[in-house]
């Protein structure tokens, strides 16, 4: 019988979280979902936390070699026959509800192609994760940072179908963001206003271990993102833009102005391109 969600959690060298986070997608309140595991190769004990824990729904895939994290995401895809794609990471927790809250939200709103949830950091940084809630507001600031906790997602999988969606090989450790690029113009956006996902940091996170890749190919999506509106940003200009966006005005009399213009340009782009309507203001 066919899952309504499938959850994809791929998985390497693992061993000290992914127990964990296994059982914690086994305990979800709602039980409609098969767990597809791509172990990739793991030289650690991975593989035998994985089968010491016995459950139908898991449908588990070893990888004949290390492939790295975005050939798992995609296989996933590929292999999920759910209505939903859940992700999940190895070293996360989701809390109880996480599953069952998600697809009563997006069953509730079919105009809604993805949405996340906010999280709670814990291990070496403990924080709340809020990201916006409102599609335009998401896409707005989509323009300069990622607005999607990669691990809370849920995706409705007709959507990956009919645009034939993967993550991009050429945007490592950024992959998710590229990909919510490219979606932000055939769906809406949401994230739920609460958190159902305990978001692990340690010294392997990469954010951690790939920060400049990270940042090169997140200005690479920008530039996609410009470029898609219909105009254009410059590399150099990026950093300044960022700092701009995140309140930094600490900015020099050439920068502000090429900040200037740049805005017009966005705003005229926007108008033509509609990326995004903003709600007219109630006067009432």
């Amino acid at each position: 019988m066919q899952p309504l969600i499938s959850v994809i959690l791929p998985a390497y060298n693992a061993g000290p979280y992914i127990a964990e986070a296994i059982q914690s997608i086994l305990d979800q309140t709602f039980y409609d979902f098969e767990l597809i595991i791509v172990n990739d190769c793991s030289t650690d004990n991975t593989e035998e936390q994985i089968l010491a824990i016995p459950d139908t729904r898991i449908q588990y895939i070893k990888n004949a070699q290390n492939s790295g994290l975005i050939y798992n995401l995609n296989l996933g895809f590929s292999l999920a026959k759910g209505k939903y794609i859940v992700r999940m990471d190895a070293d996360d927790i989701s809390l109880p509800t996480r599953i069952a809250e998600q697809v009563a939200f997006m069953e509730a709103n079919p105009e809604i192609g993805i949405s996340g949830t906010w999280f709670q950091s814990f291990g070496k940084n403990n924080k709340l994760g809020k990201y916006e809630e409102d599609d335009v507001q998401i896409k707005l600031q989509m323009l300069y940072h990622c607005r999607f906790c990669h691990p809370t997602v849920i995706i409705r999988k007709q959507i990956v179908d009919s645009h034939k969606l993967q993550y991009s090989a050429t945007f490592a450790h950024a992959e998710d963001y590229e990909l919510w690029a490219r979606m932000a113009f055939i769906t809406r956006f949401a994230n739920i206003p609460k958190v159902l996902l305990k978001y692990r940091i340690h010294l392997d996170n990469v954010t951690v271990k790939h920060a400049t890749t990270q940042r090169q190919n997140s200005d690479k999506v920008i530039e996609y993102l410009f470029n898609k509106i219909g105009t254009t940003i410059s590399p150099d200009t990026i950093p300044a833009w960022i700092k701009f966006c995140y309140a930094e005005f600490n900015l020099s009399v050439s920068q502000i102005t090429q900040l200037e213009q740049l805005m017009v340009n966005l705003i005229k782009a926007n108008q033509a391109s509609k990326y995004v309507t903003p709600v007219a203001p109630n006067n009432s």
